[in-house]
């Protein structure tokens, strides 16, 4: 079946459409990622303000689609390291919380959730870690999307990226944001895309995540009369959750049944694999060149447990036929590969610990032993030759 990104894979929209969720993009791969959605948007003639941060003036400069942007403090890099990124944004914390504050006055609507977008560099996670707390303490209900590191990628970026996870969604209640973090796997793009080159498919991943979360964005507002129940049945499934969610992408223009495409390849239409059957909360947008489903009709309807019957008027023949499905699901049982990024960061700090423990015992003494057997936050720097320490 066919499942490709393109300018002609779209909704189809009706009457005008105004988005109302606020996307703050942190970071290279968080301002990529939003630049990439604004363009998505505007193939819908939708103009829609988002707010770029970073520490580096020409990666504020490279995403032109991003229309409010914040140079938080012009050092070129943060090398990797967390730490630093968050303590910049500490150091700048007033003007930050103000700059975030005249962004979400600038949209005229009262939203409680606003969406994050970072990957696992030093000024992706250090920052969002100081814009999440900023943003909860105004009475936001943040929802990170976080791009995973692939099998390739420096220990530094998987450590960050278990911070993170940690940080945002898995540690004790007294040191987490109890945030749902929303999880986009490079590794999985990749093994799907072996024949592409790396870059090429990492532009593919971006411009799938964008249009996605863009359509999804555009669906909470499709049925729109005031009070807009699906934008509030879209929040719902972030409201006193914490762990992590996916997003599901699929549009399928070949002759095909629901129950099929169902059937056989909704496992395949995540963001990251995943079991999205364990999933506690879900929100789904199902149209065809016939119809449309909302996701409070989608779950009005599942209580008939066949697809065919939930979908009658979809799988009626069209000239231009399609199916399109948006969705988000969280409260996922935790699976392997997000077990495996966080035991791969508890293992680097046990390394690290026995290293120190090992210099000390040989007259070699370093202050940041104490701040590791304190459990205190700490960075992973990776030396020339590919090792660690802190």
């Amino acid at each position: 079946m066919k499942d490709e990104i393109n300018s002609s894979n779209k909704l189809q929209l009706t009457g005008e459409i105004r988005p109302q969720i606020p996307i703050i993009g942190i970071g290279g791969a968080g301002l990529n990622l939003t630049d990439s959605i604004v363009k998505r948007l505007s193939t819908y003639k939708i103009q829609y303000n988002t707010m770029g941060i970073d520490i580096n003036q020409k990666e504020l400069d490279k995403n032109s689609m991003i229309e409010t942007k914040y140079l938080i403090d012009d050092r070129q890099s943060t090398n990797k390291q967390y730490l630093r990124g968050n303590s910049i944004a500490r150091e700048k914390q007033d003007i930050l919380r103000q700059r975030i504050s005249s962004y979400l006055a600038s949209l005229k609507v009262d939203n409680e959730v606003v969406f994050v977008l970072l990957g696992g560099g030093g000024t992706g996670v250090g920052v969002a870690i100081e814009v999440i707390d900023i943003l909860i303490s105004m009475g936001k209900r943040p929802v990170p999307f976080l791009m995973l590191p692939s099998e390739d990628e420096n220990t530094r970026i998987k450590f960050n990226t278990a911070v993170a996870l940690y940080k945002f969604s898995y540690a004790p209640s007294d040191r987490c944001f109890d945030l749902v973090t929303i999880c986009i796997d490079n590794n999985l793009f990749i093994s799907k895309n072996k024949n592409n080159s790396i870059s090429s498919t990492l532009a593919g991943i971006n411009e799938r995540v964008a249009a996605t979360i863009a359509d999804i964005i555009i669906s909470t507002e499709l049925t729109s009369h005031g009070y807009n129940s699906e934008l509030n049945d879209f929040i719902e499934i972030f409201r006193e959750i914490k762990g992590i969610g996916t997003l599901t992408y699929m549009h399928h223009t070949e002759d095909d049944s629901i129950d099929n495409i169902f059937r056989d390849n909704l496992m395949m239409a995540n963001s990251f694999e995943c079991d999205i059957f364990s999933g506690t909360r879900s929100y789904i947008f199902v149209q065809s060149a016939e119809a449309q489903l909302t996701s409070m009709e989608y779950r009005s309807f599942l209580n008939q447990f066949n697809n065919i019957d939930i979908f009658p008027k979809l799988n009626e023949a069209g000239k231009d036929k399609f199916i399109a499905i948006r969705g988000v699901t969280t409260g996922i049982k935790l699976p392997d590969r997000i077990r495996d990024l966080i035991k791969f960061a508890e293992d680097v700090r046990v390394n690290l610990l026995t290293k120190e423990n090992n210099n000390s015992m040989q007259g070699k003494g370093n202050p940041r032993i104490n701040r590791l057997k304190g459990d205190a936050d700490i960075e992973v720097i990776d030396d020339e030759n590919g090792g660690d320490n802190a």
